[in-house]
């Protein structure tokens, strides 16, 4: 056996001498460390004393403007000339016009002008329209779709609503909304007022930062890790500048509540920092100071521990030496003892006599030569098993090949399969054709012989026999119809896709304005949200939208004020789109035969139909990887549910 020779890094002597450093310099960095460390210690907790009374400060006068918004809004919608005003309009008339400027009139002068951080005072009806706006470029606008709307209204007399920091299209600027019930002298909500505030009157919380020093900043931000307030450091624009890049802050959002620690900022430089939640608002409140300017006393504490340092490390080192030197010469016996022993020595042994470790490792050295024979025989016997292991392994590689060759049979037994039902899907689309052609060719004979008996026989013809040829003539056309639904869901199961990017908002906006220009006598209200961009095939998708639209039109002919919805919601952390009507409805008692082929929930008679369409637009959702149901009522209208991969 070859031994190799010694590393002198890795010599018992230059580990004795490192281990000894080691034990002497402990205690002294451990004592110095302390002392610095509880240092930096108070040092931090007199800095956090500090930023939690600024920022105790800064909530206090948060919440004090907030307060002082809340009771605003509370008067306004409580105004008694203003709840009567806006009564009137709501219920329309004559005078409604002029009743509106009045209010215009009203929340300009005797509102507005007393709050300059307002942007405008806008009073809504309960479908979500702004009747009424100290601003006119909201006038008209359609806002249900707002949270902060919708929140309103389900308020009571008294409650408010405020909400997120936002940018608004409708009034160009930053703000934050505050709604509250507009509630009639009956007792009935009749709609919302709402104020929008500026979010510059929140800059006077932060802006000042006067006690932080040269680097502490103060500032508010959302839900979204977006700052609400104006940043000391940088030129972003509230909500344009995020705080994502600070795990910290971001790790306290997501629990909702306060925290106090030493993190990375947005700027990437170190700060110890106090972070309060405002849980009524979803903010957060941020102070905090750069480390550097925080920790600036701790420098001579430094420099005092790197001399101790020094002189320690000194004399550990002149003391390590010594002790080193006295205890490694017996190890070299050990170690040439160990070289002969290698080269074929087996009969030397050590003569060191000592009574301590090294005596013991000398006898153990000796004990092991003893020993080496019988090792030898012991190492032959393992070599005689290693061979018998060795044949098993070949036996096992003999196995799995059989088993690779069975998998190759089996595979390739997969693909004939394949074959024979790709086929299969051929001829079957041949028969969809061929039957398609040879059940068209009969009923166009029906259908024309029916109409020449009418046409021919009109006076020969008693009235009965008329309606007879009429209902046969109207079979034949229901019947060319429910071939035409039959093939076109065949081809939709069996065509291939081509999936790209479809803003399904803008498919169905093309789809609502043919339906008006087909039917120009019907006053339909369409709302469809933007920006619904998904991916898959825009042929498919619009044959499924063209469906479900096509439904909710029928289904709702008979109200005088039919209304269609086109948006998304929240589905088990996944994105649904809906689509939502207020026609008749269905018993959701039968919701599993909707979209079954030729399953209807309606006579043929009352509302047309071949009872195809839901089951192609539930084909066209299950290719997409998607799922669709509906839910609804008897008379209560119905919303059609569907999510896509």
């Amino acid at each position: 056996m070859e031994i190799h020779k010694i590393n002198p890094f890795l010599s018992i002597k230059n580990k004795l001498l490192v281990f000894t450093l080691c034990i002497s310099l402990i205690p002294i960095i451990t004592i110095t460390a302390i002392y610095y460390l509880n240092a930096r210690s108070t040092l931090k907790h007199e800095i956090l004393e500090k930023l939690k009374g600024v920022a105790e400060s800064k909530r206090l006068h948060t919440q004090a403007l907030m307060r002082a918004n809340e009771i605003r809004i509370r008067n306004i919608s409580s105004d008694g000339y203003i709840r009567d005003k806006f009564e009137i309009v709501t219920r329309g008339g004559t005078s409604s016009q002029r009743t509106v400027a009045r209010l215009n009139t009203y929340l300009l002068k005797n509102k507005k002008r007393l709050y300059s951080e307002i942007i405008a005072i806008m009073l809504v009806d309960k479908y979500g329209k702004v009747i009424s706006s100290s601003n006119e470029k909201p006038v008209g606008t359609i806002i249900s779709h707002l949270d902060v709307f919708q929140q309103g209204m389900k308020k009571n007399y008294g409650d408010f609503c405020v909400g997120q920091p936002h940018y608004s299209p409708y009034l160009h600027a930053n703000c934050i909304l505050v709604s509250a019930p507009i509630i009639s002298r009956q007792g009935v909500k009749i709609g919302v007022a709402i104020n929008a505030y500026s979010l510059t009157f929140l800059d006077e919380i932060t802006i000042d930062p006067v006690g932080m020093g040269k680097t502490g900043e103060v500032y508010l931000a959302n839900r979204d890790m977006q700052m609400i307030t104006k940043s000391r450091f940088t030129e972003g624009e509230p909500l344009k500048q995020t705080v994502s890049d600070s795990e910290f802050v971001r790790k306290t959002i997501e629990k909702s509540k306060g925290a106090i620690d030493v993190y990375t900022d947005y700027r990437g430089v170190s700060v110890i920092g106090v972070l309060i939640y405002m849980p009524k608002y979803n903010w957060i409140l941020v102070t905090k100071i750069d480390t550097t300017e925080a920790f600036a006393p701790l420098r001579p504490l430094r420099t005092v521990a790197l001399i101790l340092g020094i002189v320690s490390s000194t004399a550990a080192i002149l003391l390590g030496i010594t002790f080193a030197v006295s205890t490694s010469n017996p190890i070299k016996i050990l170690t040439n003892a160990t070289e002969r022993l290698a080269g074929g020595e087996l009969d030397y042994r050590v003569t060191i006599r000592r009574k301590d470790e090294i005596g013991n490792l000398a006898l153990s050295f000796n004990t092991m030569a003893e020993e080496l024979r019988n090792e030898i025989h012991e190492h032959r016997q393992t070599e005689n098993m290693l061979e018998d292991a060795n044949k098993n392994l070949q036996l096992e590689i003999i196995e799995r090949k059989e088993i690779e060759e069975m998998l190759r049979k089996q595979r390739d037994h997969l693909q004939y399969l394949t074959a024979q039902l790709t086929a299969s899907n051929t001829e079957l689309e041949a028969f969809c054709y061929s039957v398609s052609h040879d059940l068209r060719s009969p009923l166009r004979g029906i259908d024309g012989f029916s109409r020449a008996l009418l046409e021919d026989y009109d006076g020969k013809l008693d009235t009965q026999g008329k309606n007879y040829l009429q209902r046969i003539n109207t079979a034949c056309h229901r019947m060319g119809q429910l071939i035409d639904d039959l093939l076109n869901l065949s081809r939709i199961t069996r065509s291939k896709m081509n999936k790209k990017s479809v803003d399904l908002g803008a498919l169905a906006k093309t789809i609502a304005a043919e339906l008006r220009e087909k039917y120009p006598g019907r006053q339909v209200e369409f709302v469809i949200a933007d920006g619904l961009i998904v991916h898959g095939d825009s042929q498919l998708l619009k044959i499924a939208l063209n469906n479900l639209l096509n439904n909710a039109w029928k289904f709702s002919q008979k109200r005088s004020r039919a209304k269609i919805e086109f948006g998304t919601t929240r589905y088990k952390e996944n994105t649904a789109f809906f689509i939502r009507d207020n026609g008749v409805g269905f018993d959701m008692a039968y919701s599993n035969k909707l979209f079954g082929a030729f399953q209807r929930l309606h006579s043929a008679t009352e509302f047309e139909g071949t009872g195809i369409g839901l089951a192609t637009v539930q084909r066209i959702i299950h290719r997409h990887g998607g799922q669709i149901w509906a839910e609804g009522g008897v008379d209560q209208g119905a919303t059609f549910y569907f999510t896509l991969s």
